[in-house]
């Protein structure tokens, strides 16, 4: 059995591949189970062997409370209960409630049938990230005791040398970090029909927002640079960041703010889908990005087929890992200042 935690999106995009992936190599049935936060779930998309377990977030926090700890209470019976066979647990990294629970489950070390693995997060597996201690690590620690245990803090949540991790699984090898030994290339998945070529007049445009202090004027640099191509009628996407709809919601309404200054009439996309998802259908000539990890995505997945302007601020250095990836795959960096 395979047990994944998903918390956004892209992780629950990136789960698909690695449960397509398993389920065509083994030569036997494998049982999945997937546990999400409240994600758009596309039943057409998953095999059959799949099942899901949801957290549902609700404006009780007392509901909030029970879903968790019933999602514990299986977690735990799943480890008491397959003594026999093997049980596989993956997460994208250790800084979320439940997989600090797995990581640093004694249970789950002491048996041998039972292993933790990583799977592929974004450009936080090139470089040593170091998450930076906030208040939902105390809230999180806060309600670890509610739940009969001890939530952990820790700056480096994508713990690649520890021995606790079996395999990394990632779709570029060539930059992850971690023993070459335990990782594993998972390539995203192929790509059904051809993004055309760039068009001519490059007149369609996707901007992705991001939880970010320079986010207003990250918009409106974007913004002024579609206007002064003076295109008779550009065709311009937006998608905010997945947080938008759930603890960032004060960044919810600034790009519309900034989009109604500019006088452009723009196409909203759903924050709870992957934009690596969406891609083929929005076929974009130009992305306009903040700094994010579905930039380097969508290069993996498109190739050269749009152009992508990625917006950091000035007071914010890449780092050298990371520019190097970006450099690699020619996504262009802006500084905001």
């Amino acid at each position: 059995m395979k047990i994944f935690i998903c918390q956004t999106p892209f992780q629950l995009y990136y789960t698909n591949r690695l449960v397509h992936f398993f389920n065509e190599e083994s030569t036997k049935a494998i049982n999945f189970i997937i546990i999400h936060s409240g994600l758009c779930i596309s039943n057409e998309q998953w095999i059959p062997s799949v099942s899901f377990i949801k957290f549902n977030g609700s404006a009780s926090k007392l509901k909030n409370l029970v879903q968790i700890k019933n999602i514990k209470k299986s977690i735990d019976k799943l480890i008491i209960e397959n003594d026999n066979q093997e049980l596989d647990f993956y997460v994208p990294h250790i800084g979320g409630l439940l997989a600090n629970y797995i990581y640093f489950n004694k249970k789950i070390e002491e048996k041998n049938n039972i292993s933790f693995n990583l799977y592929y997060e974004g450009v936080l597996y090139f470089y040593d990230f170091q998450e930076r201690l906030q208040v939902f690590h105390f809230t999180r620690f806060i309600l670890s005791l509610y739940l009969g245990y001890r939530y952990r803090y820790c700056k480096t949540i994508f713990p690649y040398n520890t021995k606790k991790v079996k395999y990394i699984y990632t779709p570029l090898k060539k930059f992850t970090k971690g023993s070459k030994e335990k990782i594993k290339e998972i390539p995203f998945p192929k790509i059904e029909k051809d993004i055309t070529d760039i068009h001519n007049n490059k007149s369609i445009f996707l901007i992705l927002g991001g939880p970010v202090d320079y986010i207003k004027e990250f918009y409106k640099e974007s913004l002024e640079e579609i206007v002064q191509k003076n295109i008779s009628q550009p065709k311009i996407y937006y998608k905010g960041h997945a947080s938008f709809h759930t603890h960032n919601k004060n960044y919810k309404e600034i790009f519309y703010s900034i989009a109604k200054e500019f006088g452009v009439e723009y196409i909203e996309i759903t924050e709870q889908l992957p934009i690596e998802e969406l891609l083929v259908d929005i076929n974009p000539d130009v992305i306009y990005s903040y700094y994010s990890s579905a930039l380097l995505n969508i290069k993996i997945i498109s190739g050269n087929k749009c152009s992508i302007k990625c917006y950091i601020s000035e007071r914010h250095k890449l780092a050298d890992e990371l520019e190097k990836v970006f450099q690699h795959f020619q996504i262009e960096i802006n500084l905001i200042k």
